[in-house]
């Protein structure tokens, strides 16, 4: 029996469902604008959301267990 694949193991599928997505960065933006400073970002993927912070922040780590 065949399982669907793991959107968050299949790094080129989740960029492909989430191309022209950004109806949450006005969120994270919005985060990073209101406390200044360094930001860590937990579960990166495949850094959709890291690209805005990193113009944003004065400091950025990011950080992503999965290989893909």
């Amino acid at each position: 029996m065949r399982t669907p694949p793991d959107l968050y193991q299949d790094a080129e599928l989740y960029d492909a469902l989430h191309e022209g997505y950004r109806d949450d960065i006005a969120f994270y933006r919005n985060l990073v604008l209101d406390t200044p400073g360094r930001v860590l970002e937990i579960g990166a993927g495949t850094g959709r959301i890291t690209l805005e912070l990193a113009r944003l922040a004065e400091e950025l780590v990011a950080l992503e267990p999965a290989d893909a």
